[in-house]
Order: C-alpha cells, then sequence, then structure tokens
C-alpha cells in the first residue's frame, strides 16, 4: 500500500498536477474502466466467490477490453465510436442498477478497503509512473 501510494505521489509531483486535475483524473478513469467492470463483475458472480478476487479480475479485465476497444476503433479511424459505445454501456449498467437495487446494496456490503487487493493499486500505479514521461 505504501509503494502504491509512493508510486501516485510521484506521478502527481512529476506531472506538475494541481487539485483539479487529479480529481479530473480519477473521475475519468471511473467514468472510462466502470462500465466494463461493472458489466464483469456482475458475470463473474457465481464463478468467483470472494468479492475481493472478482473486483480485481473486473478492473483488470476493463483496463484491457477498454484499452483494445479504444485502439482496435482508432486504427479504423473510429475512436469516436468509442465513446458512443461508453455511453450506451453506462446507460446499461445504470438501468440494470436501478433494476437490481438489492444487488448494488450487497455489493457495497461486502467491499471493504481492508480487502482492496493493494498488488492491483501498486500495478496501475507503476504503470502510470513508468508512462509519466510520455
Amino acid at each position: 500500500m505504501i509503494i502504491s501510494a509512493l508510486c501516485l505521489m510521484y506521478c502527481y509531483v512529476t506531472l506538475q498536477w494541481t487539485p483539479v486535475e487529479l480529481v479530473r483524473f480519477v473521475v475519468g478513469i471511473f467514468i472510462l474502466w466502470f462500465p466494463v467492470a461493472a458489466i464483469v463483475y456482475a458475470l463473474l458472480n457465481k464463478e468467483v466467490e470472494s468479492a475481493s478476487i472478482r473486483f480485481t479480475l473486473s478492473l483488470l479485465a476493463s483496463y484491457t477490453l477498454t484499452t483494445l476497444l479504444y485502439f482496435g476503433l482508432a486504427v479504423f479511424g473510429l475512436s469516436a465510436a468509442f465513446y458512443g459505445i461508453q455511453a450506451i454501456i453506462i446507460v446499461g449498467v445504470v438501468l440494470y442498477g436501478l433494476r437490481k437495487r438489492s444487488v448494488i446494496r450487497r455489493v457495497v456490503g461486502e467491499f471493504r478497503l481492508a480487502r482492496v487487493n493493494w498488488l492491483l493499486i501498486l500495478i496501475i500505479a507503476g504503470s502510470l509512473a513508468v508512462c509519466v514521461r510520455y
């Protein structure tokens, strides 16, 4: 956890972010990765019993699939379609969440900060630190 925090602080200082940019980053990452992560989390509900492992796998799958989708569409000059697809996925996730409120309450109840897989945070923070100069 300490190494992850240090990597994130390194990015923050090296990129000379302001608090506003930090908030924009967090909101942007949430909007970018949450829709696919929510779908994968729901799909793995019965296959993976542990909520923290399911959460970790969902974020990793979201990171991978979102990147693949964006660059796959960008190769064909359709990067604008990516945002349309993301919007459709977000609407679908919100509608699913409204329909299955009990599932949302259970998921929120399962999530504990102490059980967060800090190795995942370290991987993300490390990749950010490595890519600072780009």
